[in-house]
């Protein structure tokens, strides 16, 4: 639009010095202003032209800026999404710890025993946000100029948590599936499902049971890893969303 106004103003200025020049039969002038009117309409469209790339780069730099925010939220989210699964993995390592205790020490069944039976088959599924780096990818993730922290949250979001849901998530899931359901069903009785309480069928033959001791020294280690795989992401999740931070404040300024 801007090019179109210079131009039309141009044009307008030189046919009144040409309609005047004409008129008093200057042709040598006339030339000279009609190559002078040339070199100006260029000019201006060169004008107009860098006018409409600082608009459009304005205009980008904008959509970064807000896209930018949208993934700083996103992993702000993500991030206590991590933090809940370590302190639920935590949680269900100290339950873990007690049962082999008092199955060791060939203590006898009590009710208050039934919360910890029904932690045996539960393990915490993060619901991570990826809508804000789907919009990036579909506008093209070189929209980050910061190459920095378009390579941080290109990590974040193809490697960390990446890990969590198809490396440890996918592992959780086969083996629930495979191996702790089978024996849950075999051996156990929910009898309360909010919260959940659980009780063994045969208590005395559990306790015998040294595949019950193994599974709950199996899930233990497997919740141990998942309290270190939570505990680094945490860590590169929040350098990634200060990164972000310091980028947009200084677009800010």
């Amino acid at each position: 639009m801007c090019d179109k106004l210079i131009k039309a103003i141009l044009v307008k200025l030189f046919r009144k010095v040409r309609q005047g020049l004409l008129e008093n039969n200057r042709v040598t002038k006339y030339i000279v202003y009609a190559i002078g009117e040339i070199i100006l309409v260029v000019v201006g469209i060169l004008i107009a032209v860098t006018i409409n790339n600082a608009n459009e780069a304005v205009k980008t730099e904008r959509v970064e800026t807000q896209t930018l925010i949208e993934i700083k939220t996103s992993l702000q989210k993500n991030l206590d999404e991590v933090l809940k699964m370590k302190k639920a993995h935590g949680e269900q390592i100290e339950i873990f710890d007690r049962l082999l205790k008092h199955l060791k020490a060939n203590h006898p069944y009590h009710d208050s025993l039934d919360m910890y039976f029904g932690r045996f088959y539960n393990y915490y599924t993060p619901l991570f946000d990826y809508a804000p780096y789907e919009t990036l990818k579909s506008r093209g993730v070189e929209l980050i100029q910061n190459d920095t922290v378009k390579n941080e949250i290109i990590n974040v979001y193809e490697k960390v948590i990446y890990r969590i849901t198809d490396g440890l998530g996918k592992f959780e899931d086969e083996n629930n599936a495979g191996l702790i359901m089978p024996f849950f069903a075999k051996h156990f009785e929910i009898y309360n499902a909010i919260p959940s309480k659980v009780r063994p069928n045969d208590y005395q033959a559990l306790k015998g049971k040294n595949e019950y001791k193994n599974i709950l020294s199996i899930l233990k280690a497997v919740r141990t890893f998942g309290v270190h795989i939570c505990g680094t992401s945490k860590e590169q999740i929040q350098k990634t969303i200060d990164l972000i931070s310091i980028e947009i404040e200084q677009r800010q300024d």
